[in-house]
């Protein structure tokens, strides 16, 4: 499925109307984030990776998740101070 368009300016920006159809069929919403991305010479639309809070991921640390200490050798600078 494809669909033609043509790029408009809106306010002080430009943007493309996606209809309906194609919004569902890459199952899209509206107000939904998503992100651009120029690639070949063609925009590629995605749905935005969701960003996640401070809280969110400390949560989805798990005892099967956590790793131990790593040591990266000896001070070679001002570290240990």
């Amino acid at each position: 499925m494809s669909s033609k368009a043509k790029i408009r300016r809106m306010g002080n920006s430009q943007g493309v109307l996606i209809p309906r159809p194609l919004l569902a069929a890459a199952g899209l919403k509206v107000d939904e984030s998503i992100e651009i991305t120029p690639v070949d010479g063609k925009l590629v639309i995605a749905r935005a990776t969701p960003e996640l809070s401070l809280d969110e991921l400390l949560g989805g640390i798990t005892e099967a998740n956590l790793h131990g200490e790593v040591d990266s050798g000896a001070a070679v600078g001002v570290e240990a101070l």
